[in-house]
């Protein structure tokens, strides 16, 4: 006949091995890429509304605008004419 001692150590000894399992923790390399991804897009749409903000400042407040390199934006008026040369940012 088997005594509670024996029973105890029989748990604990199932408690100990399968807490010995998860020991390692869970894979949280996804949810890292995940947010690796989320704050890069954050840090494009950041920089993105920088170079707006500057291109709006140099056309006027009311002009609508185009980027035509990565330092170069056409300005155009609120009818759509363009409003001049090509401006460098």
């Amino acid at each position: 006949m088997t005594s509670p001692t024996d029973w105890s150590l029989a748990l604990l000894l199932a408690l100990v091995l399968g807490a010995a399992h998860h020991l390692d923790g869970p894979d949280y390399s996804a949810d890292w890429a995940e947010a690796q991804a989320i704050e890069a897009r954050q840090q494009e749409a950041a920089a993105s509304a920088r170079r707006d903000f500057s291109a709006q400042q140099a056309c006027g407040p009311n002009a609508a605008f185009e980027w035509v390199s990565d330092t170069s934006i056409q300005c155009f008026t609120k009818r759509g004419a363009k409003t001049g040369k090509v401006a460098q940012l």
